[in-house]
């Protein structure tokens, strides 16, 4: 069945320039692009839904720090902090998407965490995970992860983070898992939870015959009639979220459909041209919506 739900997971990412790895050690791509200048909104020279390959192959440099949060050897975060790097600044928690799959790693964050960091001044810790696949992973271990990152906030004081001005944020089955851990008490830390093309009715997605959605079900570990109640106990849908949701969501995105957020009764803030990947390549203009959002809600 893992097979099966692989092979479809990887035909579908495929056709959006998809792609990943199974290796537990993250990795760089041997020829990244140059960065390119990050457009302005008066230049309005923005890429309109890139591929998952341009995300990987664009420039990033290497984290300031490697953080663990566990035992594992997959609870970990990388931390980029502005350079130079003032105290005080303000943190972006990062939950990388791959539909759940340990095929996808932290490593297609880099470039979007280094233009954050870089470019914006805000500090990124971007989270590794147990994922389907890897021991301990898949429900409930994936979210359990990230609400235990959450719990070790305070340790980041160290680096200059000011952890009165946190935000949480995931992309796609990221978006999910962050949805989640915003509904335990480690949330009350965050200003916001923020969803890019998060997969936010669980229960409903799981119910598809896509590459991901088949790959919700894999994340559970069995059918809904055989596991109802833990489709349940992972769907966002009907949590009490403590800190404020915002959700973005592209409507060319044929991963994550735009309708999906709407249905389940949520805003959404909308990016007509925007892909599934648009919030993580640092020349769209979903991702300079996404940096005036962050500046909002850090008082920038």
């Amino acid at each position: 069945m893992q097979r099966f739900v692989i092979y479809f997971l990887f035909a579908l990412l495929s056709a959006c320039g998809g792609g990943g790895t199974s290796n537990i050690t993250t990795r760089q791509p041997s020829s990244p692009a140059p960065a390119a200048e990050i457009p302005t909104q008066e230049s309005n020279n923005y890429v309109s839904n890139p591929s998952y390959y341009s995300i990987v192959n664009y420039a990033s440099r290497p984290a300031d720090e490697v953080i663990a949060y566990g035992d594992s050897a997959l609870q970990f975060g990388e931390l980029w902090l502005p350079t130079p790097s003032n105290a005080d600044v303000p943190l972006l928690v990062f939950v990388h998407g791959g539909c759940w799959s340990n095929q996808y790693r932290v490593d297609h964050t880099r470039a979007f965490a280094t233009a954050v960091a870089d470019t914006f001044g805000v500090a990124v810790w971007s989270l590794e995970y147990r994922a389907t696949g890897d021991d301990g992973g898949g429900w409930p271990g994936s979210y359990q992860d990230v609400v235990s990152a959450l719990g070790k906030l305070s340790s980041l004081r160290v680096y200059g983070i000011d952890t009165s001005r946190v935000v949480l944020a995931g992309h796609s089955a990221g978006g999910h898992l962050g949805l989640l851990a915003a509904s335990q008490p480690e949330g009350s830390q965050l200003q916001a939870v923020i969803g890019l093309a998060a997969i936010v009715d669980f229960v409903a997605y799981a119910q598809g015959n896509s590459g991901c959605q088949l790959a919700a079900r894999e994340f559970i570990g069995a059918s809904y009639e055989l596991a109802s109640d833990a489709y349940n106990q992972a769907n966002p849908v009907g949590r009490t979220l403590l800190p404020p949701v915002i959700l973005f969501n592209g409507g060319a995105d044929n991963i994550v459909d735009i309708d999906h957020p709407r249905s389940a009764g949520f805003d959404v803030i909308e990016i007509a041209e925007a892909g599934h990947f648009d919030w993580l390549h640092p020349q769209t203009r979903g991702f300079a919506r996404l940096m005036d959002e962050l500046a909002k809600l850090f008082g920038g």
